[in-house]
Order: structure tokens, then C-alpha cells, then sequence
């Protein structure tokens, strides 16, 4: 008797139903000897259809149990708000979720859960995987606390910095008006005057947004504008500062060089004859920032200034420059202008 040859749609059929079975018997390993904690749940109803051998360990159900249970009998989330983010694992919409489980012994565990469908004896389910991220919570909001903790002793040193720096503006401010000594008296203002712009400048660095986060043109432009309105008469001010975030440092070292050159403009420039006007610029231009200021005062003569002859306040800011491991060119011809050139990214020594 002849036999008849299996059909090619057989044998397909043969290959096909052989290579899932292997499939599945790769999924079923892989699943059950998986360290991680592993369900799979029938996403309408959210029952538990299995659990790896690390699940029934981690939830502390026997197997039998586990498996007889659905998955809002675990997560501690009201039954609708889980079902509502089962089926947007199950549509794909999101595969990632944070939830809180509870173990068998009563025990809350945060966890995060990753989430995707599966088909499996043509059963559509969902194929989950747990990480307990307890510890790590615990510790995230131990680092929130101490972080709070930090921002309200700064809150309460900064005040306590801006209140020192008033009470010594009010008694050098008190000490200069009492002297008959004309040059005391000046230096006296001179020093109060400081004082007053410091703490402008002081505020403008630390009590709004983090040095780290603050633009230039947000802080020098506002610095510059406050400044200006500690003097009696109009001062007619252009800006151009361009928006870009320097190290805390370099910010500091910008605002109290500006703080110096604008000061000294405001109290020696003006010519009764006409409105003050004064520039501010800072531009970027290769690997250099450029900080550009300039008055339509009287001026004086570059010439007579060297390094013994200075002045406080141009001392400082020649200091100040050699910090930004830049340089500064300076002269009176038509009325006073400062440039400053220093790196964007200069060497630490």
C-alpha cells in the first residue's frame, strides 16, 4: 500500500506549531527562572493568571494563592484608576508606572512596574515586570528634605546678609553726615555707596532664581537700572547684553565690575551741560566674552593712570579682571569707556 506524502501546507503547519511551542517553552524559562518578579494578568479583569517563582517570594503568597487573586487585591490604588492603567498598557499607550504593592504581611513596597502585552495561547495578557524601588525612594525624598532643609537656612542667612549690610549703610551713612572733615566725609559716602550697590548686587544674585541658573542680560540689565536709580538726576542708559548663563563666579565678578565702572560714571561723569548717557554691552566673539562700558562725560586722561595711581575702585576692577584670567583696556578721550575681554572657558590654576 502506498503512502500518501504529507501536503506542503502540512508540513508548514508542522514547522510553524514546532517553532512556537519551542517559543513558548524559551518564554515559560525565561520566565520562571527570572530573578526579577514576574505576572501575567488578564487585562479586563486583572486577574493573575501566573507568577515566577521571585513573585510568590517577594509578595509572600504561596503560588496556588497568588494566582487566584487579581492584581487590586496588591495594588493599594483604588480598582478603577488600575484598571484605567492596565488598559493603557494594554493598548501600548504607556509601558512604564509607579505604584505602591502591598505583601502579604501588610507591608507597603513602592515599586515601578513595566508593562506590555503579550499573546499567548491565543490568549491576549498582560506581561509584567516589578522592581522594588523602595530604598531608593526613602532615599530620594531624604535628599528632598535636606534640600528643603538647606533652602530655608539660605533663605535665613541671606536675610540676615542683607539686614547686616543695611544697619552698616545707615551707620556709615549717620558717621559721614557728622563730620566736619571734608575728605572723611567723602570716603564715608564713597564707602556707603558701595555698601548700597553691593547689596544690590548681593540680592540680585541670591534671592531669586539659583546663581547657576540666572542669565546674564536678566541680572546685569535689572543691577544696572537699580543702580542707577540711587542717583538724583536722568541718566539715559542703551543695553545690549546678550542671554547666556555664565559660572556663578564669572556672574559675581561681571556684576561687581559693572557695579564699579557705572558708580564711578554716576558720581564723576556728568556734565551739567548735557544728559548723562552711559552703554552697557557684553557680546561673545570667538572664545571670548567682551564686556563693553562707556559714558558721554567729561573723561580724563588714560594717560596719567598707572598701577601706583589707580583708585580703589579701578583697582578692584583690574583685580577682578585678572580673576577672569582677562584683560582690560581703558581710556578717557570722549568721556570715559571700559573694555574687558575674558575667556568663555578659562583655565583653573
Amino acid at each position: 500500500m502506498k503512502l500518501l506524502e504529507p501536503s506542503p501546507f502540512t508540513i508548514v503547519k508542522s514547522i510553524v506549531s514546532a517553532r512556537l511551542t519551542e517559543s513558548e517553552r524559551r518564554f515559560r524559562d525565561f520566565f520562571e527562572k527570572n530573578s526579577s518578579v514576574m505576572l501575567i494578568i488578564e487585562p479586563n479583569t486583572g486577574e493573575i493568571i501566573n507568577a515566577n517563582q521571585t513573585a510568590v517570594q517577594y509578595y509572600g503568597y504561596p503560588h496556588e494563592v497568588l494566582i487566584k487573586m487579581k492584581i487590586t487585591d496588591i495594588n493599594i490604588l483604588p480598582e478603577e484608576e488600575v484598571k484605567q492603567e492596565r488598559m493603557r498598557a494594554f493598548s501600548e499607550e504607556r509601558s512604564y508606572f509607579s505604584f505602591s504593592h502591598k505583601l502579604a504581611s501588610g507591608e507597603i513596597k513602592q515599586v515601578e512596574v513595566y508593562s506590555t502585552p503579550i499573546e499567548t495561547n491565543n490568549r491576549h495578557l498582560l506581561f509584567s515586570i516589578i522592581h522594588d524601588v523602595t530604598e531608593r525612594k526613602i532615599a530620594e525624598e531624604k535628599v528632598k528634605s535636606l534640600l528643603s532643609e538647606k533652602e530655608v537656612i539660605l533663605r535665613e542667612v541671606h536675610h540676615r546678609i542683607k539686614n547686616n549690610m543695611a544697619i552698616l549703610y545707615n551707620l556709615l551713612d549717620l558717621q559721614a553726615k557728622s563730620q566736619e572733615n571734608e575728605f572723611l566725609t567723602n570716603s564715608l559716602k564713597d564707602a556707603t555707596s558701595r555698601i548700597k550697590t553691593m547689596s544690590l548686587l548681593y540680592d540680585k544674585l541670591y534671592s531669586g532664581k539659583a546663581v547657576q541658573e540666572l542669565l546674564l542680560d536678566e541680572y546685569l540689565i535689572p543691577l544696572s537700572q537699580e543702580i542707577i536709580s540711587l542717583f538724583p538726576y536722568q541718566v539715559k542708559l542703551e543695553t545690549d547684553v546678550i542671554s547666556v548663563q555664565l559660572a556663578s563666579d564669572q556672574l559675581q565678578a561681571v556684576g561687581i565690575i559693572t557695579n564699579e565702572i557705572l558708580t564711578n560714571s554716576l558720581k564723576y561723569a556728568r556734565d551739567s551741560s548735557k544728559d548723562l548717557e552711559i552703554q552697557i554691552k557684553v557680546w561673545k566673539e570667538e572664545e571670548n566674552y567682551h564686556l563693553f562700558l562707556k559714558d558721554n562725560g567729561k573723561g580724563f586722561d588714560s594717560q596719567m593712570i598707572n598701577a601706583e595711581n589707580l583708585g580703589f575702585g579701578l583697582t578692584l576692577v583690574n583685580m577682578l579682571t585678572s580673576q577672569l584670567s582677562g584683560k582690560l583696556i581703558f581710556h578717557g578721550n570722549a568721556g570715559a569707556e571700559y573694555h574687558i575681554i575674558f575667556p568663555i572657558n578659562r583655565t583653573r590654576h
